[in-house]
């Protein structure tokens, strides 16, 4: 059994009879609906057996969730969802993370806590940006957000208190969530405040959260100039990493 860290959240469908054991805290759903939740994945567990399910699975194997209502509910607020389970990983923008960063980063600077993610897509490059305030002397090193596939060239660049200090070029390698190593480091101090601009031809949205968002950080830009999406309830991914100035 296998529980690192939280891997992701997904949108799973909650439907209890009969597809949901209340004594071992399994789910198998054997039929595909909407979803109607989401939860913490958390870890696998090969060899969990498939007679824990009330509706028997095609094989062993169990996804370990971490769910948000209390630790009452399911195992101390975990439970498990069949490999097989047709009521998981079947939406649109469902995404997993490849954890392969070796680089020291000290800080995330992001908005994009929790919320439906979906991407706005063009066929001609937009523009998307974060401001944030530095909490201290710090080197911005690298960039973080969504890629609609893989070859999506980008360009980005980097503002400290509104003067342009750097620029860089790529394609993502995959798509989903990539994380952009900058190609040089830009210093800031406590207080500074740095902007990235982001272009490309699609924005991923964060919509449906409980998050209140801040107004004046997070602008889209889709042709008709720079708008505050705050005023919307949504927010961007766009995460910018710092390490500590030695």
């Amino acid at each position: 059994m296998r529980i690192p860290y939280k891997i992701c959240n997904i949108f799973i469908t909650f439907i209890y009879a009969p597809y949901y054991n209340d004594r071992t805290a399994a789910q198998y759903q054997n039929v595909s609906t909407d979803q109607n939740h989401e939860v913490a994945l958390v870890g696998w567990d090969d060899n969990y057996s498939k007679e824990n399910f009330l509706i028997t699975p095609p094989g062993d194997g169990a996804w370990i969730i971490k769910n948000s209502w209390n630790p009452t509910w399911g195992k101390n607020g975990y439970g498990y969802i069949s490999y097989y389970d047709r009521g998981i990983f079947n939406y649109t923008y469902t995404v997993g993370f490849v954890i392969e960063n070796t680089e020291s980063y000290t800080t995330n600077y992001q908005t994009d806590l929790s919320g439906n993610l979906t991407f706005d897509r063009y066929d001609k490059n937009v523009s998307y940006s974060n401001t944030y305030k530095s909490n201290g002397n710090e080197l911005i090193s690298g960039v973080g957000t969504y890629f609609g596939g893989e070859g999506e060239n980008y360009s980005l660049d980097v503002y400290v208190n509104g003067e342009l200090k750097h620029s860089q070029n790529g394609s993502a390698p995959y798509y989903g969530f990539h994380t952009v190593k900058l190609t040089k480091e830009i210093p800031v101090k406590g207080d500074d405040t740095f902007k990235v601009v982001m272009k490309k031809k699609s924005i991923p949205i964060l919509s449906y959260s409980r998050q209140h968002y801040s107004k004046n950080t997070t602008f889209v830009n889709n042709g008709d100039g720079w708008k505050d999406i705050s005023l919307e309830n949504k927010t961007i991914s766009l995460k910018v990493y710092t390490k500590n100035q030695l």
